[in-house]
C-alpha cells in the first residue's frame, strides 16, 4: 500500500511543476524581458529625438500603463484559482472565455511576433562581433539559426531556461553598471537644447514595448508554487525596479553624449561604457533573454486557449505537450 501511494504522488508530482517563487518565476523574466531590445537599441536614439524631458515623462507615462495593469491583475489574481495561460487567463475568467479569447488569440500573436522582434534585435548584437573581425553575415540567417537554437533551448524545459536566465541577469547588471561608470563624451554637460527630432508620440510608440516585458513573467502563472502572491509582489517589483533604472539611465546617457549624438550613432551605447565589451555582451544576452521568455510564455497562451475550446476540435493537436519536462 505505501508503494501505491508513493506511485500516485510521483504522477502528481509529474504532471504539476509549481517549481518558481517570485523571484525566479516572475520577477527574472519580466526584468529581462523590459530590459532587452529598447534599452539598448532604441532608448538612446529615443532620447536623441525627443529629449531628456520628454524621455523622462514617456518613461513614467509607459511605465503607469503597466502599474494600472499590475493593479487589475492583482484584484482578479487574488480572487480565482490561477492557473496556466497567463494575462489569457486572467481576462478569460473575469470578462468570460468569449471576450477573453478574442483578446487571447491577439495576444498570442502579439507574444509570438514578440520573439522575432527580439531575435532581429539579437542579430544586430552578433552583427557587431562579426563587424569587429571583418565578417559579414546576413541578418536574416543569424536570426534563423537563433530561432531554431532557443526553440531547443525551450524545448528542454522551463527549469533549465529559468537557470540560463540566472546567467543573463548577472551580464545584464554589469553592463549597466559599464554604462553608469562610462565617460562623458559629449560637448555639452547636458543634451537638452537640441531641437526635437521625434513627436512625443513617435516616441512613445518606440518605448513603449519594453513596459510590455510584464507579460514575460505572468505568463508563468501555471509554473508558480504560490501564484497569487507571486504574481503581485513579482510583477509589481519588476516594474518600479525597471522605472527606477530606465529613469537613471535616461539622464546618465543624457548627460555623457549630446542629442545628436544619441540620435544618430547606433553604436552610442556601447561607446559610452567603461567596458565596451560587457555592452555587447549585455545586448546579446538581453535580447535573447527576452526572445526565450516569449518562447516559454506563447506556447503556454495557445494551450490555455485550446483547453478552453476557443479553437475548433480539429485544431486541438496545439495543446499538445512535447518531451519529458511536457513543455506545450
Amino acid at each position: 500500500m505505501p508503494e501505491k501511494k508513493s506511485n500516485v504522488t510521483a504522477k502528481t508530482s509529474a504532471s504539476q511543476s509549481y517549481d518558481f517563487n517570485t523571484f525566479s518565476g516572475v520577477f527574472v523574466p519580466s526584468v529581462l524581458a523590459i530590459f532587452g531590445a529598447v534599452m539598448f537599441l532604441i532608448l538612446p536614439r529615443v532620447l536623441g529625438g525627443i529629449g531628456l524631458i520628454g524621455m523622462i515623462l514617456i518613461v513614467f507615462i509607459a511605465h503607469s500603463v503597466s502599474i494600472s495593469t499590475a493593479f487589475s491583475l492583482s484584484a482578479i489574481a487574488t480572487n480565482i484559482k490561477v492557473k496556466g495561460g497567463g494575462l489569457y487567463y486572467l481576462i478569460s475568467r473575469s470578462l468570460g472565455t468569449e471576450f477573453g479569447g478574442g483578446l487571447g488569440i491577439q495576444l498570442f500573436l502579439a507574444q509570438a511576433v514578440s520573439i522575432g522582434f527580439y531575435l532581429i534585435a539579437f542579430a544586430k548584437g552578433v552583427q557587431m562581433i562579426l563587424a569587429y573581425f571583418n565578417i559579414a553575415f546576413p541578418e536574416l540567417y543569424i536570426s534563423l539559426i537563433f530561432c531554431l537554437i532557443f526553440c531547443i533551448i525551450a524545448f528542454k524545459g522551463a527549469r533549465f531556461v529559468i537557470k540560463i536566465q540566472y546567467v543573463i541577469l548577472v551580464a545584464i547588471v554589469l553592463s549597466i553598471f559599464s554604462i553608469f561608470l562610462g565617460p562623458d563624451i559629449s560637448s555639452q554637460a547636458m543634451g537638452i537644447t537640441n531641437m526635437p527630432q521625434l513627436t512625443f508620440w513617435v516616441a512613445f510608440a518606440m518605448f513603449f514595448p519594453a513596459v510590455v516585458g510584464i507579460d514575460a513573467g505572468i505568463g508563468m502563472s501555471g509554473d508558480l508554487k504560490n501564484p497569487k502572491k507571486s504574481l503581485v509582489r513579482g510583477t509589481f517589483t519588476a516594474i518600479f525596479f525597471t522605472l527606477i533604472l530606465y529613469a537613471l539611465l535616461t539622464i546618465k546617457l543624457a548627460g555623457s553624449a549630446t542629442l545628436n549624438q544619441l540620435f544618430t550613432d547606433p553604436n552610442i551605447i556601447i561607446k559610452l561604457a567603461l567596458i565596451p565589451g560587457f555592452v555587447v555582451a549585455g545586448i546579446l544576452f538581453a535580447t535573447s533573454s527576452s526572445a526565450l521568455s516569449y518562447f516559454m510564455t506563447s506556447p503556454r497562451t495557445l494551450k490555455a486557449l485550446t483547453d478552453d475550446n476557443i479553437f475548433p476540435p480539429k485544431f486541438k493537436f496545439l495543446g499538445m505537450t512535447i518531451g519529458n519536462s511536457r513543455e506545450p
